[in-house]
């Protein structure tokens, strides 16, 4: 009984640390997408290219740092920074691919940009949050890092 307890408390806790870092990500992400394409006006792709890059950096080095870290001691964990950031490269590359489509397919029906990639933006984010915690940050899964 008292591991479930434990182990809900550190859920809730790692849950509202990636909504705190999922709120800065997304600020950083937002603002630079809305910065080049409608400030400094880049093509749609080239920004939300960048603007998408910048955001998942932002989002790997909190949730790795602060977020998914409640056994940070453990020495696997440490060393598990290629594992971690291979896996967080792959799922980067499949959601770019797929926020550039959805914000691109929204804009040939008439969705203006600045709302297709919010759609976008909260479309990844929710398989994000399991992916993390139970495949990329997962304290079990470092311990076959790539080190």
């Amino acid at each position: 009984f008292r591991s479930k307890v434990i182990n809900k408390i550190k859920l809730n806790k790692s849950l509202k640390r990636f909504l705190f870092v999922g709120i800065c990500a997304f600020s950083v992400e937002y603002g630079t997408f809305y910065f080049l394409y409608y400030g400094i006006h880049q093509k749609l792709i080239l920004a939300n290219s960048i603007s998408f890059i910048l955001g998942l950096l932002t989002s790997f080095i909190f949730n790795r740092i602060w977020t998914f870290t409640l056994n940070k001691g453990n020495k696997s964990y440490r060393k598990g920074i290629k594992h971690q950031f291979s896996y967080y490269t792959i799922l980067a590359i499949v959601n770019l691919i797929l926020t550039n489509l959805i914000v691109e397919g929204l804009t040939l029906i008439s969705i203006n940009p600045r709302f297709g990639k919010l759609i976008a933006m909260v479309t990844t984010s929710l398989w994000n949050y399991a992916i993390f915690k139970y495949v990329i940050f997962n304290h079990n899964n470092t311990e076959t890092s790539l080190d």
